[in-house]
């Protein structure tokens, strides 16, 4: 997804038009099947990355990116004149700052993560995705519970779908009645000991 706002978080607060969003995020021209690749820069010490043009470089929590007309790389959608540096985490990915053609190079903010990501509108993977059939709420799965909050901070360490680990904060535990639904596609331990109905991700025909 993008650094800015998740749509399917607000699809959980906003009602049918925001659960649409929600929905319809993944296959969207710059949502996640559209990312391509995403390339640590620790693992090109010389700042040439796959197929990407410019040379990066990490500064502090930045990417210094230095690039002539010559490479084809656009930075506001200008040929960059001589160095730039770019922000982590600013914005969705199609307004990222760096990008070649439709592509767009984005900054991920992650825990000690130097990267770039690629997002490709063309992508095989993002027009061959199925969409994504979403059931009705239905209201007698609502529920309450309480939520107790942890007394010290706590780090728990997930593994991203690019292959890299990142650490998630968990801020307590919720208790509840079953009854709800919840994420089909949970990070290791955090699991419920009962079936939950949850169908926004099944993919539907057609």
């Amino acid at each position: 997804m993008g650094e800015g706002a998740n749509p399917c978080e607000d699809g959980m607060r906003g009602g049918v038009r925001a659960a649409a969003r929600c929905t319809a995020a993944p296959a969207a021209p710059y949502g996640p099947l559209s990312v391509t690749g995403v390339h640590g820069l620790d693992d090109f010490p010389e700042g040439r990355l796959p197929a990407i043009p410019g040379r990066w470089q990490p500064e502090e929590d930045r990417l210094a990116v230095t690039a002539t007309a010559a490479d084809g790389l656009l930075l506001d959608g200008r040929p960059p004149a001589g160095a730039a540096r770019l922000d982590a985490g600013r914005g969705p990915p199609e307004r990222a700052r760096a990008g070649q053609g439709g592509r767009r190079f984005a900054v991920p903010r992650r825990e000690g993560l130097r990267a770039l990501r690629v997002h490709t509108p063309e992508s095989g993977r993002l027009r061959a995705a199925p969409r994504i059939a979403r059931r009705p709420e239905d209201p007698a799965a609502r529920t309450t519970g309480t939520f107790t909050p942890y007394p010290e901070t706590r780090t728990v360490r997930v593994a991203d779908a690019d292959g890299h680990h990142r650490g998630l904060g968990p801020g307590g535990e919720p208790a509840f009645t079953p009854g709800g639904r919840a994420c089909p596609f949970p990070p290791p331990g955090d699991t419920l000991a009962v079936p939950m109905r949850a169908g926004e991700r099944n993919p539907a025909e057609g």
